[in-house]
């Protein structure tokens, strides 16, 4: 489909001349960073012993080598090939990943962190996690 106004070129609808970039005016598919992506949040029962709290949490379009950088620029230390703790003692998080498909022919990675600790670190961790996870990628 073309639009075909008064006085202007044949261009495809959805062009966007003010669009620069690799897109070249094509509508882009937006995906949702950061917080938006998570897919879901909730307490889990029987954290590790010391730990109070147990919070699950996944994130789209973010690799696990960004999760242990950010876990680990956040006060943790790589101690296993999924997991990161708190030097402390008062925080661990572990993490998996897998792919997940976006309509039928896009894929994404979803990492899905456990996070374990007291109550208050924790969740000034997880939100500090969501906002550097939310610069990546998307």
């Amino acid at each position: 489909m073309t639009d075909s106004s008064p006085g202007r070129a044949l261009r495809p609808v959805g062009y966007d001349r003010d669009r620069i970039g690799p897109a070249g005016g094509r509508r882009a598919v937006v995906l949702t960073a950061g917080i938006d992506r998570v897919a879901n949040e909730f307490t889990l029962g029987d954290p590790t012993p010391g730990m109070t709290t147990r919070v699950e949490r996944s994130f789209r379009g973010i690799s696990e080598r960004l999760v242990v950088r950010y876990l680990t620029n956040l006060g943790g230390k790589r101690v296993a090939e999924d997991t990161v703790e708190d030097e402390d003692g008062e925080w661990k998080a572990t993490f998996s990943s897998d792919t997940v498909e976006i309509g039928p022919s896009l894929t994404l990675t979803e990492i899905t962190i456990v996070f374990e600790g007291e109550k208050e670190p924790l969740e000034s961790l997880i939100d500090d996690f969501a906002r550097k996870a939310m610069r990546a990628g998307g």
